[in-house]
């Protein structure tokens, strides 16, 4: 469960945090991501609430309302344990976000299936939708969307899942995939 997890990646070099809503908290003891971790997260919409000294007695406070349990690890080592013991969880499926950061999220929630459940809402088939992704956690969007576009600093493996790949994030990729294909749809 939840609290297994964040107890395993407390022991673990790294920075641990979970999301509840649009709140994120993170343990204090694990301060050196700090300077790493919240300009992410604020690009992300979430507000930092500050660390917490006991983060696993915090999460036990919230219930089911954890919503993502991630780190942030500092070598390789780490990521390979943290991915080993992802692999063995049975509610849980952990996803590379970038480089060194990880996010685990209960089974059977994706980007894919959030974007699918947005379209049905808007009444919009995947056809019509384009989707823009740069790492593993987008896989599933990309395949969803009528048109799956990868980052072209993204790793291969997501590269292969779209497809067309862009330009890289400080090439303006998304902005140039943009111009692309909406110029084609608008004739």
């Amino acid at each position: 469960d939840a609290m297994e997890l964040l107890s395993y990646l407390l022991t673990e070099n790294g920075q641990t945090y979970f999301q509840c809503g649009d709140r994120y908290y993170e343990d204090s003891r694990q301060s050196r991501t700090a300077a790493l971790i919240h300009p992410y997260m604020a690009l992300a919409g979430l507000n930092r609430t500050g660390g917490q000294e006991d983060l696993l007695g915090f999460a036990g406070k919230q219930g089911d309302g954890i919503q993502k349990i991630g780190i942030m690890v500092f070598d390789e080592e780490a990521e390979a344990r943290v991915l080993a013991y992802g692999a063995g969880l049975k509610q849980f499926h952990v996803m590379k976000t970038g480089r060194f950061s990880l996010e685990f999220n209960r089974r059977g929630t994706s980007k894919g299936n959030a974007l699918e459940h947005l379209c049905g809402l808007l009444g919009v088939g995947a056809g019509q939708v384009m989707a823009i992704g740069d790492n593993e956690n987008d896989i599933s969007m990309l395949a969803f969307a009528g048109l799956g576009v990868a980052m072209g600093n993204a790793p291969e493996h997501v590269k292969a899942a779209a497809d067309f790949v862009t330009k890289s994030n400080v090439e303006d990729g998304v902005a140039w995939a943009l111009g692309r294909f909406w110029s084609q749809a608008a004739r």
